[in-house]
């Protein structure tokens, strides 16, 4: 991480230099090696003030702590960033959690018969001759009907986001479409 240090009023030591860079190290953990942390110390009488800009990928972290002693404002306002920064990361995980849940991946297989199915094939004589993972993504049946006909699939497993259950859209021979929507135990009560 890049430190970008002003000073306003005060002489920076090398003391308050390594206890600076100290204190922005427990901030690396949070943010990519490319971010910038621009650090403005400033004293007017009896006011220390430490004032911290965050800037890296997809974060911009500003802030701004007062007190009678600058290692005091250091240590509130790199506190104060942390605790942002944990919060946000928080945040992502459970975003991210939330998205895996659902769009949860589906198997989907293709059987195929070794023997023609007019000949009267016993049950179980089946072999799967493809396997295909894909991700389901969430979808009104609209949005569906014209997916389903932009890809020329046959069928097309989807979230429904009216309903935020798996729905399965298929071609009928004769042309139409029909919509596979599963009611669970819970829905028939």
């Amino acid at each position: 991480m890049f430190i970008n240090l002003t000073a306003r009023n005060i002489d920076i030591t090398e003391a308050l230099k390594s206890y600076i860079e100290s204190k922005i190290k427990r901030l690396e953990r949070y943010v990519d090696s490319n971010a910038e942390a621009q650090l403005v110390l400033s004293v007017e009488k009896y006011r220390h003030s430490a004032e911290i800009n965050l800037v890296g990928k997809r974060i911009n972290i500003h802030s701004r702590e007062e007190s009678p002693d600058m290692y005091l404002s250091l240590d509130k306002v790199i506190e104060k960033v942390e605790r942002q920064l944990r919060k946000r990361k928080e945040r992502i995980r459970a975003l991210k959690a939330k998205q895996r849940a659902k769009e949860a991946n589906y198997r989907l297989q293709i059987i195929a018969r070794t023997t023609p199915i007019n000949e009267g094939n016993p049950p179980g004589n089946s072999e799967i001759i493809k396997s295909q993972r894909f991700a389901i993504k969430p979808m009104s049946v609209e949005e569906a009907v014209m997916q389903i006909d932009l890809l020329g699939n046959e069928f097309l497993v989807f979230n429904n986001s009216r309903t935020d259950k798996v729905n399965v859209l298929y071609k009928k021979r004769d042309g139409n479409l029909g919509l596979i929507e599963p009611e669970y135990e819970a829905d028939l009560d």
